[in-house]
């Protein structure tokens, strides 16, 4: 690809970038407040928890478990970990390492295919192709958000090295085509929703091979030849999909995305609106010239790249709106219709590739640092999507919300809020505040993947906006607004909360309050709230009406003194702790509307309570049914007991110490 002379050229722009990469990207997590919310964040905590229990027992079955099940895999941070070892777990020695892991290679291929497509010749405008590319903000906006999702260019784009090189597989070798199926494997390991870009990678592939092929088509040694051909590279890629990631697969198999993402479906107006924000309008043009010119000039390789990625979108698009990360391939496979376009515009007004090239990465650059750091110093319209640092809207308003919650709670409250959106959630509050990690409940944003669980109800604390912020398809956040509602005017549950601080202004247009609670909520309040939330997902009804979950919600409970506590563990099942030197109880309503009676109840200790607690002795339980004691028992640790739930109004469950109060958690799971 590279002269021998001037290759010192290119060698010299590999380390300016990714020195230049790693201080951007310090630079640019330097200016952000620590809200890392969702995927912002998660992937960051992810390798953070990989890093910390490396050398761990189970470590390594943990890993191999979470790329065989899990839709968010932890693969992408295992080439990671040498950094986490060398420089903690800071979020900038994260991104930084993302950028000069992943990125920089990525751009590099993406550079490479632009300028193999586009037929460059000068080791000048090669250089000029990596830099525009290195500087592309769809290609870096990932990463600068934390996510290591441009990990999975690298081997697509090693594939789509292969496939042009080969004429479209039509004269690969057996290697070759296990080398590209391994490819598409590897991108699909690291992030499962790349099953898009490796079936239109494929699916591109094979029309172009028979067009390449069109006139031998005929012939039966032809046919079979393409046949084998793309057997071996599917064969290749499922048989390593299937021994790696069985129960993954098993998954999706079963799931219709399509419906478990209808709160993130975009009309085909707004879908088009994204991409072209996210790419920038003069670029759209520009790619839009590239593509009509290889039509033209007759350009496979460019044509190729430019069906890829139109056909990655369409595809995606169909099931949700792409987010940040969702658009790499786009913006990878357009890159280079990106450069032949920029070298047909060169060719119009007579500059040589070189120089219309250089002057395009200068513009490049201008445009990545007015759309991240800097004041933009062109029109609005050349820019892409900005990917500015992330920062609080109002410092203040936030830093007078939080102190308001730490003067108020104390030892176990729970501070609960329905915000859905990156001025308010769950996930931004336990970013800002990590000590109330374990008292901030998980916010069932997306009706089709987290039930609702009126354990949000009992919070002590409720954190309300007006007006009330969601963020997904109208409608499908109900299930939220409503209840955020409720408690702002002070109707239903929301009568039993009174207000004791704000406004607090997070945003332009958004005040915050602090709302505690003044009475238990009642089955009232549960039923005036079923419609809304019936409505939003109708599957919940087998919950609320076939589980114990709303009743569980409605317990009154008394904690033992210093290790007393209660905790919801599922639709059916509650954990409880006594006290040091007092029991813990609930008693639960056995009547919920039509609700399904429960039948008995098991309760069971883990054996791994001796592994913590050698000394730990069990407890003694006690089961009564308005008033009437119905079964009492000893449990140790690794012992089950079950009991039958008589009919009745109340049930009452106490739990004390035998001995010790030592893991002394016992589960207690309903059969209906």
């Amino acid at each position: 690809m590279f002269a021998a002379r001037p290759r010192w050229v290119y060698t010299l722009i590999l380390l300016s970038i990714a020195i230049l990469y790693i201080a951007f990207c310090t630079y640019f997590v330097a200016h952000e407040d620590p809200i890392y919310v969702w995927d912002f964040g998660e992937f960051w905590r992810m390798y953070q928890r990989l890093g910390a229990g490396l050398g761990t027992p189970g470590w390594l079955g943990g890993v191999a478990n979470s790329i065989s099940t899990a839709d968010y895999n932890i693969s992408g941070a295992l080439p990671l970990i040498p950094s986490y070892l060398l420089f903690g777990g800071g979020r900038a020695p994260y991104v930084a390492t993302i950028a000069a892991l992943y990125s920089m290679p990525a751009v590099v291929i993406a550079s490479y295919i632009a300028a193999e497509s586009a037929s460059l010749e000068n080791t000048y405008a090669k250089g000029a192709t990596l830099l525009i590319a290195a500087s592309t903000l769809p290609l870096l906006a990932p990463t600068l958000r934390g996510m290591w999702d441009i990990a999975g260019l690298i081997p697509l784009g090693i594939a789509t090295i292969v496939i042009l090189k080969t004429a479209y597989l039509t004269r690969a070798t057996i290697r070759q085509l296990i080398l590209v199926g391994v490819s598409l494997w590897a991108a699909f390991l690291l992030r499962r929703w790349y099953a898009y870009s490796v079936m239109s990678l494929m699916v591109v592939t094979l029309f172009f091979a028979m067009a390449s092929s069109r006139r031998d088509l005929l012939k039966l040694g032809t046919v079979l030849s393409l046949v084998v051909k793309f057997a071996i590279v599917t064969s290749v890629f499922c048989g390593l999909a299937l021994y790696t990631q069985f129960g993954l697969i098993s998954r999706i198999l079963v799931t219709d995305y399509g419906e478990l993402y209808a709160a993130y479906h975009k009309s085909f107006s707004e879908n088009l609106a994204m991409a072209l924000e996210r790419t920038g309008i003069l670029n759209c043009i520009v790619i839009g010239i590239g593509f009509i010119s290889a039509v033209i000039f007759r350009v496979p390789a460019v044509l190729f790249c430019g069906i890829v990625a139109t056909t990655v979108y369409f595809l995606f698009t169909r099931t949700q709106l792409m987010g940040v990360h969702h658009f790499l391939p786009v913006a990878f496979w357009s890159f280079p219709v990106l450069i032949f376009g920029i070298k047909s515009v060169g060719s119009i007004i007579r500059l040589h590739d070189k120089s219309i090239l250089g002057l395009c990465a200068v513009f490049s650059i201008t445009i990545l640092l007015g759309a991240t750091l800097f004041p933009r110093v062109f029109p609005e319209a050349f820019y892409p999507t900005e990917v500015r640092p992330l920062t609080l809207d109002n410092r203040d308003g936030y830093e007078k919300l939080l102190r308001a919650i730490h003067e108020n709670r104390k030892d176990t409250d729970q501070v609960n809020t329905f915000g859905s959106s990156l001025i308010l959630s769950d996930d931004l509050l336990r970013s800002l505040s990590p000590d109330l990690a374990d008292y901030v409940p998980f916010t069932p944003h997306v009706a089709s993947t987290h039930p609702f669980r009126f354990e949000h109800l009992r919070a002590q604390y409720q954190i309300a906006t007006v007006p009330a912020l969601t963020q997904l398809a109208p409608g499908t956040q109900r299930h939220l607004q409503v209840p955020n509602d409720l408690i702002v005017e002070g109707k239903g549950f929301g009568s039993g909360y009174s207000k004791i601080g704000g406004p607090y202004r997070l945003s332009v247009g958004v005040d915050a309050f602090l709302y505690k609670r003044s009475r238990a909520m009642t089955a009232e309040d549960m039923a005036q709230l079923l419609p809304v939330l019936l409505e939003v997902n109708p599957s919940w009804r087998a919950m609320f009406f076939e589980s114990m979950e709303p009743r569980l919600a409605l317990r009154t409970e008394i904690l033992g003194d210093k290790w007393g506590r209660v905790t919801p563990s599922g639709s059916n099942s509650v954990s409880l702790h006594p006290g040091e030197t007092t029991g813990t109880s609930i008693t639960v309503p056995l009547r919920f509307l039509e609700s399904k009676s429960p039948k008995s109840i098991t309760f069971s200790m883990p054996a791994q309570a001796l592994v913590s607690c050698p000394n730990a002795d069990g407890v003694s339980i006690s089961v009564s049914v308005d008033g009437h004691v119905t079964w009492e028992g000893v449990l140790g640790p690794g012992q089950t007991q079950a009991a039958r739930i008589p009919v009745g109004e109340n049930l009452f469950i106490g739990v004390d110490k035998i001995g010790n109060p030592y893991c002394d958690t016992i589960v207690a799971e309903f059969s209906m």
